[in-house]
């Protein structure tokens, strides 16, 4: 369920510090995953309706912690891009078969490719691909919980 938030009183004390979004530069990144929200896609042209796991992940920066969101479809026409995430962070071994993945995510760590795609005048950043661990005799992902 999201954090909907506490309401405030008008003489309640603001104690949080401002953020601000980070727009990152196209390239590679290292993520570790916050938080998972379970929700459901309403379909479209392309893709009939289905679960989708929104993926709230922080990128550590020299201008501080940016926040990247991503939506993984839980529909066979994206299944690939599971499989990619889930090899990413290390939970899915290259070719294993029958796999059932665990949503419990926060604190898994991968690492991303980063692009930016502007929507009504701003730019977000996008997560483009889960890059896949280099392949080694003891496969471990990049640092999997």
């Amino acid at each position: 369920m999201a954090d909907l938030g506490t309401p405030m009183g008008w003489d309640d004390e603001i104690s949080a510090e401002p953020t601000q979004f980070i727009t990152l530069k196209p390239g590679e990144y290292e993520f570790t995953i916050e938080s998972v929200d379970k929700k459901h896609f309403d379909g479209s042209e392309k893709m009939a309706p289905c679960n989708m796991a929104q993926i709230n992940m922080v990128i550590d920066t020299s201008e501080g912690q940016a926040h990247v969101s991503t939506n993984l479809f839980l529909n066979s026409k994206a299944e690939w891009r599971l499989s990619q995430f889930f090899e990413c962070i290390g939970m899915k071994k290259p070719g294993q078969k029958g796999f059932h993945p665990q949503w419990n995510l926060s604190g898994w760590t991968g690492r991303c490719k980063i692009s930016n795609r502007e929507y009504n005048g701003n730019v977000y950043n996008d997560v483009k691909q889960f890059i896949l661990p280099k392949k080694t005799s003891g496969y471990s992902g990049f640092g999997n919980k």
